[in-house]
């Protein structure tokens, strides 16, 4: 029987994956494969490396707290008009209109805020220039969605640093990854946790974690924008419920009020996954030891036979 851990993407979130891994391995929890998106591809193939949560924390950690990311200035990319609940100052209100006009008119010329240049930087203070996927210690399969054709992609071999970059290749902010003739973003886009390519793979029983944000109804709608922000969030949540619905055991921390650039935030996030794992540990156990009749039967309930999207995969 074939395990999958299933690892979403979330961003600096993503460090709650490491708390997750550091209490199966204390617990030795064992899994076959990781299938990851974005946040949860790059943690998964950093591990699967180093096969060190704590030298993995540590990559990340500097990398995140580096000058490539203060020179990226990721947090002018979440415009608010509300600070902590409170009413902005008209002042702030003013500055964060001019910030967000210069960010329109640079995603009108350009295919992303970020340059292919900054991000190149980022993932090489994370990994070996040559790494492959031949070189990690156990299978990771990391997804993307092709813009051209709609299929999401799921890579699982060639160089690392291409496929973590599509993998979190964020629409707009992020460049986009051409590989054979297709555009790659990331594949939170259709998959924020990728249950589905997990069973498609082989997996027997998918333990899914999730350090995504879910829509926030406190958010505002004063303007068209914040409007159709909303009415994607909403559409894209009915879709990563159904992703969700399909896993035998979700891990999900209570960390969803962190901001996807909040650096400071990693000790917390890392707790959390941790905690929130240990929580889960007779459920786990239960379902990657079944009895005769779960094995027959238990996987019809949460397997789809016809897969909700398109896929290629790059195996």
């Amino acid at each position: 029987m074939k395990i999958a851990l299933v690892l979403g993407g979330g961003s600096v979130r993503g460090f709650a994956h490491l708390g997750v891994l550091e209490a199966l391995e204390k617990h030795n929890i064992k899994f076959d494969f990781i299938v990851g998106t974005s946040a949860g591809g790059i943690v998964g193939t950093l591990y699967a490396y180093h096969q060190n949560v704590y030298k993995c924390y540590e990559i990340l950690d500097n990398a995140a707290h580096s000058d490539v990311v203060k020179e990226m200035r990721l947090q002018d990319y979440k415009l608010n008009s509300s600070h902590n609940g409170v009413e902005e100052s008209r002042l702030h209100k003013l500055l964060n209109t001019i910030r967000g006009t210069m960010l329109l008119r640079r995603s009108i010329t350009h295919r992303s805020m970020v340059s292919e240049e900054e991000i190149l930087r980022f993932y090489r203070l994370i990994y070996p220039d040559n790494l492959s996927f031949d070189d990690l210690k156990f299978p990771v399969y990391v997804v993307a969605l092709d813009l051209i054709s709609g299929k999401d992609v799921v890579i699982g071999k060639g160089p690392v640093i291409p496929a973590v970059r599509a993998t979190s290749a964020i629409p707009g902010l992020l460049p986009p990854v051409i590989v054979d003739g297709m555009m790659l973003v990331d594949g939170g886009t259709t998959q924020k946790v990728p249950v589905e390519s997990a069973f498609l793979l082989g997996a027997d029983r998918v333990i899914a974690v999730d350090v995504g944000r879910d829509p926030d109804s406190s958010d505002p709608l004063n303007t068209g924008l914040e409007i159709m922000w909303r009415t994607e969030d909403w559409s894209n949540y009915r879709l990563h419920l159904k992703q969700l619905s399909m896993a035998d055991v979700l891990i999900k921390p209570d960390i969803s009020h962190i901001n996807w650039y909040d650096t400071e935030a990693a000790e917390f996030l890392f707790k959390e996954g941790y905690q929130e794992t240990i929580k889960k540990l007779d459920e786990i156990k239960k379902v990657i030891s079944p009895g005769i009749f779960s094995r027959i039967f238990g996987r019809k309930r949460k397997y789809y036979k016809e897969p909700i999207g398109k896929y290629i995969i790059l195996d």
